[in-house]
C-alpha cells in the first residue's frame, strides 16, 4: 500500500534497539493536518536485497512503522560486470 510518506518511521522501540540518535528535528504534517516535530536521523535500510543508507523519522512509543517512498524509491547502481 502506498500512503504517500516520503520519510520512514521507526517506532521507538525499535531505533532505541538500533542505537540511532538524532542529529536534527524536522516538522512533518500528517493526513489530517496536524503538524508533529520529530528527530530524524540516518539509517541503512535493506529492501529487496538492496542496501542504501536514508533518512528515517525516529518515532514516538505509539507511532506505526513505515516504509517511506525514500527507501523505496531509489534505483541501485548496476554492479560491473
Amino acid at each position: 500500500m502506498d500512503t504517500g510518506a516520503v520519510y520512514t518511521v521507526l517506532p521507538a522501540n525499535i531505533w532505541r534497539v538500533l542505537g540511532l540518535t538524532g542529529d536534527r528535528v524536522a516538522e512533518f504534517t500528517l493526513a489530517d493536518g496536524t503538524t508533529i516535530r520529530r528527530q530524524v536521523s540516518e539509517c541503512r535500510v535493506q529492501v529487496g536485497g538492496h542496501s542504501a543508507t536514508s533518512p528515517v523519522v525516529l518515532g514516538g512509543p505509539d507511532d506505526a512503522p513505515l516504509l517511506g517512498a525514500i527507501a523505496r524509491g531509489w534505483t541501485p547502481a548496476p554492479l560491473p560486470s
